[in-house]
């Protein structure tokens, strides 16, 4: 029981990546697996921003409709479960926002998506990003360095 954070689905989505293998292998798992996985909507558009951006690498970003149909067949899956803010959303943000050193700029959107999952009572995201390991709130996995 994660969530997926959006570097992952992105690496999944690159075969261009070196995390390519590992995290299309994720990916695969968790969407043709019974186990529950997770998303919010902020992962679902971030990932379809980046894959269509400019700064994507080499190969080149993708048409948007190709984009939306990768979102389609992630939204697809069975075992995913899409989290989204509740009532008490903004009240969690700013507790997090209060005890994790540096929440502003881009990380607001990172200490949004734990507050999302505090709310939704997940504790665990897979992600690239070390800098989840701030919340101290969350187990943060990174599935290419071998572990936690």
């Amino acid at each position: 029981m994660a969530l997926i954070d959006t570097n992952i689905l992105v690496y999944a989505a690159r075969s261009q990546c070196r995390e390519f293998a590992t995290a299309s292998r994720l990916v695969q798992s968790l969407t043709e697996g019974a186990d529950i996985w997770y998303l919010t909507w902020q992962n679902v558009f971030e990932f379809i921003r980046v894959i269509t951006g400019r700064g994507v690498d080499s190969g080149g970003p993708f048409f948007i409709d190709e984009a939306l149909e990768r979102a389609k067949s992630l939204l697809a899956s069975p075992s995913l479960q899409l989290i989204h803010p509740g009532p008490r959303h903004f009240e969690i943000f700013s507790e997090i926002a209060a005890h994790t050193p540096g929440v502003r700029g881009d990380f607001v959107h990172d200490a949004r998506l734990v507050a999302i999952m505090i709310e939704s009572g997940i504790q665990r995201i897979y992600t690239a990003d070390d800098g989840f390991r701030r919340f101290r709130d969350i187990e943060v996995v990174n599935p290419f360095s071998g572990g936690r």
